[in-house]
């Protein structure tokens, strides 16, 4: 079917696509979900979630935090690194592959309104995507942003995953890169994280030994320093290296081959690669690298309540 509407979309005599507004308008009047009265709109599918008062009130006190360093969108873009340890779940088999398919679907979607609550208009369930089975296998990598540039790191078979471990392996592995990305230069010392279990405890907030010695080594440290524990743990909308991971899992959807579960890990590896390249070409990394201060007053003026995206 998707061969089909890909060929559709192309003008049989010029060979050219056809125009996407005329596509639209086709979905808008002429299309609707089976047992539907009403035709499509572009909408969001139906999610519910909300940030309870005590998590508000923690991220508002960190946006106070922030605000109090006084450090301007230049500071960041020179000296911060943003680093983050990720993971994608290849599938083994066709079944996994359909799952997997259904899951990514997006917030919105070409739908009926009044077929919203159809299964077939529903995103598909997350955990596929993101626990392991015994028909898939689990690949690591971690998205460095920095300096208006993203580089996706493919991280070894034998990597420890998200734990004191697979930091120390990833954090030692920066100055490298960052020497790749940023010949003759003065590279940046500075590394915002998350508090992933790896990077600091979770029931303290205190840097891990692990990171720690590995910062030490590179001769580098974190923006939190030693004690993060102002720094909520579910802030993913104010971390620049989320907003990246978002792009590099939206840019892997679209790029899935048709026989995924046969893809292997070193042809998952090139393309992450090639995604890591459409990004830096495509996307406003530049500005990205200089929005932090903005995100961290949007969070006060929001009195610690989720970013509008």
């Amino acid at each position: 079917m998707l061969s089909r509407t890909h060929t559709s979309l192309f003008n049989p005599e010029t060979k050219k696509p056809v125009n996407k507004s005329i596509v639209y308008d086709i979905f808008k009047t002429q299309c609707k979900d089976t047992d539907c009265e009403e035709t499509w709109g572009h909408q969001y599918r139906l999610q519910k979630y909300a940030l309870p008062p005590s998590l508000r009130e923690r991220r508002l006190r960190w946006a106070n935090f922030l605000l109090n360093l006084a450090h301007t969108a230049a500071w960041f873009f020179r000296n911060v690194v943003w680093i983050d340890i990720c993971n994608s779940i290849l599938p083994r088999s066709e079944g996994k592959a359909f799952d997997q398919n259904q899951a990514g679907k997006g917030k919105k979607g070409w739908i009926s309104k009044d077929g919203r609550e159809y299964s077939r208009n529903l995103s598909g369930k997350k955990e596929s995507t993101k626990q392991a089975s015994w028909d898939s296998e689990r690949l690591w990598w971690a998205p460095v942003l920095c300096r208006g540039r993203l580089h996706i790191e493919v991280l070894p078979v034998t990597f420890a995953g998200e734990c004191p471990e697979g930091v120390d392996v990833l954090v030692r592995k920066l100055p490298a890169i960052l020497r790749q990305r940023f010949p003759d230069q003065t590279l940046p010392k500075v590394v915002f994280v998350d508090r992933g279990r790896g990077f600091y405890t979770t029931n303290t907030g205190k840097m891990t030994k692990s990171f720690q010695r590995a910062l030490a080594d590179s001769s580098m440290r974190s923006f939190m320093g030693e004690d993060a524990s102002v720094q909520p743990g579910s802030v993913g909308d104010m971390l620049l290296h989320e907003t990246t991971v978002a792009w590099i899992r939206r840019r892997l959807t679209e790029t899935t081959p048709p026989n995924s579960w046969k893809e292997t890990r070193s042809q998952y590896g090139t393309r992450l690669r090639e995604v890591c390249k459409y990004i830096n070409d495509q996307y406003d990394v530049d500005n990205l690298c200089r929005e932090f201060p903005d995100r961290v007053a949007d969070l006060k003026n929001r009195e610690g309540d989720k970013l509008r995206k």
